[in-house]
């Protein structure tokens, strides 16, 4: 499998796990990447936001460890910021533990055959900056994910 291919099905199986999650996260929707405008999200969602995936040059020898980053971020729209405060904050919590559970070897997830390892590294607290008009809360967690890649 091409690089790109690995990192394309891990995207897949981040976006699989959540869909099938969504109502115990309590969220409408799962986006990947840039495929919405803020303006057109549903009233609660989780965006997947992969950042670029670096070569950690560790354990080189067979193969190359790739660590790559992704914001797993729950937003929703709220009349009382309270309420929207505590909202986000629990369906992010909720998205980055469904992800980090799925990394177990033997764990009915397509994501445990792609990866090594996934964890929690940046918790974004949850707010409304930039996005108050559209009365908005977001809140997420960067997780960092780890995987080999060998060239055949």
């Amino acid at each position: 499998m091409e690089l790109y291919e690995l990192i394309e099905a891990i995207d897949a199986a981040l976006v699989e796990l959540l869909v099938g999650a969504k109502d115990d996260i309590g969220c409408e929707e799962v986006i990947l990447g840039e495929e919405a405008a803020v303006d057109q999200l549903a009233r609660s969602a989780i965006w997947i936001i992969p950042e670029e995936a670096h070569n950690s040059h560790e354990n080189a020898a067979i193969a190359e460890e790739w660590v790559y980053p992704v914001n797993v971020t729950a937003m929703a729209t709220f009349d009382r910021p309270a309420e929207g405060r505590l909202k986000v904050t629990q369906m992010a919590a909720k998205a980055s533990s469904v992800l980090i559970k799925a990394r177990e070897r033997g764990s009915d997830s397509t994501l445990s055959t792609l990866i090594s390892d996934v964890v929690r590294s940046t918790y974004m607290p949850a707010g409304d900056d930039g996005l108050k008009e559209e009365g908005l809360m977001y809140s997420g967690y960067r997780l960092l994910i780890r995987f080999r890649h060998r060239e055949e």
